[in-house]
């Protein structure tokens, strides 16, 4: 009964599916770099889940926060059909009583190149958001907007080298390149919440939401600006 209890402490437990949408960009000497990497990286379903406490004021205001996570994922695809593989030995001889390094070829592969990898991107985030909320009869609606502070960004996958174009791997203390920030920092967050009351005190809800990162994902010193 909002009527005789306007101020209300709500607890909400959500998730479900979402879709990122990636934009990246770069200057004039590195078109060629974007392009092999636009047609290597191709976005997945990824999902959110989270966990939040709203306080309604005066029946129709909203404060809220809590903890929400994104995960994003990709699929990573290389194919190289010229691939040659050079195999070397590499050993030192004594030669007039002085040691000499001798290179000894091995054998030549060739064949075609095939990697396929899931990249994994999870940001956790403590959201903190304002809104408006209405009811109808049974229904209700309620618009939400805010910014979210990232607390942890993990990744996990690979990437074409902007060094030799071949694929490498960007997971922090196992790859071979540097790639992303540690932290994507803030990000603006909106969304509408339908929800229906199934007793007093439960209601389901469904909340389609837009969340923005502020800042290229990627460190300066890489070629490619990402957001």
């Amino acid at each position: 009964d909002f009527s005789q209890h306007p101020n209300v402490l709500l607890a909400d437990v959500y998730a479900g599916p979402s879709l990122a949408r990636k934009e990246m960009l770069t200057g004039p000497d590195n078109q060629p770099y974007l392009a092999q990497r636009r047609n290597t990286e191709h976005r997945d379903w990824s999902f959110s889940a989270g966990l939040r406490a709203s306080l309604l004021l005066d029946r129709h205001f909203l404060v809220r926060t809590g903890f929400h996570y994104d995960q994003v994922n990709e699929v990573f695809e290389y194919a190289d059909p010229d691939f040659v593989q050079v195999i070397i030995r590499q050993t030192t001889q004594i030669i007039n009583g002085q040691p000499v390094t001798v290179i000894d070829t091995l054998g030549v592969e060739y064949g075609e190149h095939y990697q396929k990898t899931y990249n994994r991107y999870g940001m956790l985030d403590i959201p903190l958001e304002v809104g408006v909320e209405v009811r109808n009869g049974r229904y209700g609606l309620s618009l939400n907007s805010g910014l979210s502070i990232n607390m942890l960004f993990w990744k996990r996958g690979a990437i074409l080298s902007p060094i030799d174009g071949q694929p490498a791997y960007f997971t922090p203390s196992s790859g071979t390149v540097d790639v992303f920030r540690r932290n994507v920092g803030v990000s603006a967050i909106g969304g509408v919440q339908w929800f229906c009351p199934l007793r007093p005190r439960l209601r389901v809800f469904a909340e389609p939401y837009a969340r923005i990162v502020l800042r290229p994902v990627n460190l300066p010193n890489h070629p490619v600006q990402q957001r």
